[in-house]
């Protein structure tokens, strides 16, 4: 599921028009985001990359919070996670 920080409409356009195949929230305000932590640096080009992992009971396996639009989470971890 992802959490976009952009308005219904905008979102629903977006994951039609992609065709993507996972759930969407619009967040316009992107408060949802920041109770999840999500940070935003204007002067690092806006929100930076943030990832959780859960799973199927609602536990938080894994997350991510990057400080840079560069700093992405190592994936071997998120993939180890996934075992879980």
């Amino acid at each position: 599921m992802v959490i976009a920080p952009d308005a219904p409409d905008r979102v629903q356009r977006y994951w039609r028009d992609h065709q993507l195949n996972f759930w969407a929230i619009a967040d316009p305000g992107g408060d949802l985001l920041s109770r999840f932590g999500q940070q935003v640096s204007w002067l690092k080009l806006g929100r930076m990359p943030g990832l959780l992992l859960f799973d199927r009971s609602g536990c938080l396996v894994y997350q991510h919070h990057g400080q840079s639009m560069r700093d992405l989470p190592n994936w071997d971890a998120v993939i180890a996670a996934l075992g879980n």
